[in-house]
């Protein structure tokens, strides 16, 4: 932050106490700090994007901060969870050209991908018991993916 420790925490508490102009003021201190931060993190195409979903959260929260101090680390916390935020967020297309494959390959793997998280979570039991063909899928997507 670029401000001292002591005018920084009479910010935080007066946007705390919910002081519209106080909030902007933090935002914009935390906005150069959360960009370089964002850069080194994000893997997304616009980590401007994660800064500011990221400022967006500590505006709406930042009345439970608890600790002035820490405010540089949950708002680094915070990008860092935007950023993955934003990488889950590619479509079909988007990882097809990734990784250069085609998009129906793509599909395929995600589907046995979730069969096999499926079969994970409730146990080769309840896939057994499940609708016919799952127990076949779930064991064609193990073999394929031990290739």
């Amino acid at each position: 932050m670029t401000i001292t420790r002591i005018a920084r925490g009479k910010l935080i508490f007066a946007a705390q106490t919910g002081d519209a102009a106080a909030i902007g003021h933090l935002l914009t201190v935390c906005q150069s700090d959360g960009r370089r931060n964002a850069r080194r993190h994000c893997q997304a195409r616009d980590p401007d994007d994660a800064v500011q979903e990221s400022l967006m959260v500590i505006s709406r929260k930042v009345h439970g901060l608890q600790a002035a101090a820490a405010i540089s680390s949950w708002l680094f916390t915070v990008i860092k969870c935007e950023c993955r935020q934003l990488e889950r967020e590619l479509t079909i297309a988007e990882i097809a050209e990734r990784l250069g494959e085609q998009p129906g390959a793509i599909k395929s793997r995600l589907h046995r991908a979730r069969e096999l998280v499926r079969e994970y979570m409730v146990g080769p039991q309840a896939v057994a018991k499940s609708p016919k063909g799952a127990k076949e899928q779930a064991t064609a997507s193990a073999t394929s993916l031990k290739r």
